[in-house]
């Protein structure tokens, strides 16, 4: 295969790629050394092999239901996957100010996430860096507003999936960067060692065309 050229362009004095593929989906790349964080920009799904990344996971088995057990309150409980650190839930609708509650469940032990915080929109994010989490309780007093619905939810892992046996072999190539064209724009990678990396699972199918840098 022919290496395609990469053109080459500053930005905030930093190295940065535009590939002449701007083709929709799936792009390998090796990780050159002058640029070891190499990344496209943070709404682009994206991983570097042999780091660890946001791997988002819609499992449906994860949310366990809800129960009310006092007037004007309800709990939503969700069961929490290996190495999980996020979980992000979207509601039917806003939640209006109603003050919410997350207790997470580790090792037998209750960790207190949120402690009556109040959430005006229809999303919540929360974030942990206890180890073993295997539960976790969403309470939304929702006193004189109508009772909350789960739309949706999505579970955050920190994982290098490099390493994930269950991810395709195509995907799993050392000192590589992929990421997941949207199509309909250009998108250009630069160092960026500061941002976070997310992929969701689901999109890890078909074969990533790969990318290389043309020796100067």
């Amino acid at each position: 295969m022919t290496p395609l050229p990469l053109l080459v362009s500053a930005l905030a004095g930093q190295l940065c790629f535009t590939p002449p593929d701007q083709t929709a989906g799936w792009k390998r790349l090796d990780i050159p050394d002058d640029s070891p964080a190499l990344a496209a920009p943070q709404d682009v799904e994206q991983f570097r092999v042999g780091e660890a990344a946001w791997l988002l996971e819609r499992n449906p088995s994860a949310y366990q239901g809800m129960s009310r057990d006092h007037a004007g309150q309800v709990t939503f409980r969700f069961q929490i996957p290996r190495d999980a650190r996020r979980l992000d839930v979207r509601f039917a609708e806003d939640l209006r100010g109603a003050k919410v509650d997350a207790v997470a469940m580790a090792g037998g032990r209750q960790y207190n996430l949120l402690d009556g915080r109040r959430v005006a929109d229809q999303q919540l994010s929360l974030e942990w860096g206890v180890p073993g989490v295997d539960a976790l309780e969403v309470t939304v007093h929702q006193h004189l507003r109508s009772v909350p619905v789960v739309a949706a939810w999505t579970v955050a892992r920190w994982v290098d999936l490099g390493a994930e046996l269950d991810v395709p072999p195509a995907f799993r190539v050392t000192r590589s960067l992929y990421y997941r064209h949207p199509g309909g724009r250009t998108v250009e990678l630069c160092n960026l060692p500061a941002q976070a990396l997310t992929v969701e699972r689901g999109s890890l199918v078909g074969l990533p065309a790969s990318i290389q840098r043309r020796a100067r």
